[in-house]
């Protein structure tokens, strides 16, 4: 039903102005699709072309050109620089352009991350001080970007956008190691000679490495976010998406049976009998629950039998037994059960989101260009330089007095400037008005497009009674006479 009231609203109105109304709650219907996950409204060809419109935002550019505009941006930092200042121009105000700066500004922050974590630059055995490199640094300077992106995005996230709170946590806490590798030889460790403590920072360095490692791993992932814009790439995208979320429950399974088995198999490893010596005691190392559970855990891959474990000499002979009917148990649950249910389970998800791929992808699409479309147009780190400039406008505006209702209003003014978000300018030119041009209601649509839709409300924006008129008449049901009509709320 929802699908042919936009079908015939469509038809009559131009769908930019029902999307950009706003409910009682103020949230423009847009919002309220992709939120509820109204697919099959999101996905339908009047919404598609208005979110088309608002991807290029009048930047009707080839493939080709689009691609070769990626690389310039890329390989000329500057062109970068300058194409992601927030300027009130044309190609400004495209989300595709937005789009593609954001994606170079990932690239280079992956790039930064590449040359910390490997140490092309500074090798962790040549370092004599904790202060970090001009890379370092650099580093530094994106995260703190990245960090006030997310903080100042009011558009939202996407199925991904946990991966960029990740990002963000294990760069802190490998920014917390590094001060700590700093601050504890000063206040704690003055009894160790220099070497010692060098010892000890550049144990510190390679552990903050690691936390950075395991970040790049994730920033990497972050890339299948970006690809869901892309006709090719982003069912792709949402079916990995998917598969890792059956991928996570599957695991929460598994983790309870190995912790079952895991404690019951170093149970069977407790010795009973006194042993003769230290490398006597050495033969029951799976005794404890750490290396029983590694032991368990490569049993999945096949690379662990039953004649390849320790000795049971400590044991009575029947342990020898409960051993091999547990660890044969644990096989039959976990390799057969388990295994081929995660099997069914990602089978059934490729099986269900490839069958609707085309509704899928249009729905991550969506996702993706209304987040692009509310969030700052300036990428990290520039964000930082243009946020800065917008709290000193503002304090000098307000007589350094930031804290008063008319300068929060005016910072909130301000940073709406940066976003261009969907209720402003974008969307005014879409197509689907097929009435007549001296039409009172086109008129009327285009001069409501021209000025704010901040004060379009969905009840009065749109006829409903004459939608809902056509909707009956086209479904033969009741004659329009008869017809109740309750606005929605």
């Amino acid at each position: 039903m929802a699908v042919e009231l936009l079908g015939i609203t469509a038809s009559e109105y131009n769908p930019a102005l029902l999307l950009k109304a706003k409910d009682n709650r103020g949230r423009p219907l847009l919002d309220v699709l992709i939120e509820n996950e109204q697919k099959e409204v999101v996905s339908y060809a009047s919404v598609q072309r208005y979110l088309t419109e608002i991807w290029t935002g009048r930047v009707e550019w080839s493939f080709g050109k689009t691609v070769a505009f990626t690389l310039m941006v890329l390989i000329c930092p500057p062109a970068w620089f300058y194409f992601s200042l927030p300027l009130d121009t044309r190609i400004g105000r495209a989300p595709i352009i937005k789009f593609v700066c954001h994606i170079v500004s990932h690239i280079y922050f992956t790039i930064l991350l590449t040359i910390v974590v490997l140490n092309l630059t500074h090798k962790i055995y040549e370092v004599k001080s904790i202060i970090p490199n001009p890379v370092e640094w650099l580093l530094l300077l994106w995260l703190s970007g990245n960090l006030v992106s997310e903080l100042s995005n009011v558009g939202g996230g996407s199925g991904l956008g946990i991966v960029k709170v990740l990002i963000l946590v294990l760069s802190a806490i490998a920014i917390a190691v590094h001060v700590l590798a700093f601050l504890l030889p000063i206040l704690f460790m003055h009894h160790l000679n220099d070497d010692e403590k060098m010892h000890f920072v550049r144990t510190m360095l390679y552990l903050k490495n690691q936390l950075f490692a395991l970040a790049l791993l994730f920033s990497f992932v972050e890339f299948l976010d970006f690809l869901t814009v892309h006709h090719l790439f982003g069912p792709w995208a949402i079916i990995i998406r998917d598969l890792m979320y059956d991928l996570l429950r599957f695991l929460v399974i598994l983790l309870l049976f190995i912790a079952g088995f895991t404690l019951h198999i170093t149970s069977i490893f407790q010795p009973a009998y006194q042993p003769a010596d230290a490398d006597d005691a050495q033969w029951m190392r799976l005794s404890s629950p750490e290396q029983t559970l590694e032991m368990l855990f490569f049993s999945l891959f096949g690379l662990v039998e039953p004649d390849t474990m320790p000795p049971l000499h400590l044991v009575p002979d029947f342990g020898k037994i409960i051993l091999k009917m547990i660890f044969g148990i644990y096989l039959l649950v976990t390799l057969i059960v388990l295994i081929n249910l995660l099997i069914a389970m990602m089978s059934d998800t490729y099986q269900r989101i490839q069958a609707q791929s085309d509704k899928e992808w249009k729905f991550g699409r969506a996702i993706l260009i209304r987040q692009m479309n509310k969030r700052s147009a300036t990428p990290a780190p520039i964000n930082m330089l243009t946020k800065l400039i917008v709290v000193l406008k503002v304090a000098y505006r307000n007589n350094l007095k930031l804290c008063t209702q008319k300068a929060q209003q005016d910072l909130r003014h301000e940073e709406n400037i940066d976003a261009f978000s969907m209720s402003g300018d974008a969307g005014r030119l879409s197509p689907a008005i097929l009435a007549s041009d001296n039409s009172a209601e086109v008129r009327r649509g285009q001069n409501e497009e021209l000025g704010k839709s901040d004060d379009w409300n969905i009840e009065t924006i749109i006829d409903w009674k004459r939608i809902v008129d056509m909707y009956y008449q086209i479904n033969g049901k009741v004659d329009a006479e008869d017809i109740h009509v309750e606005m929605p709320s």
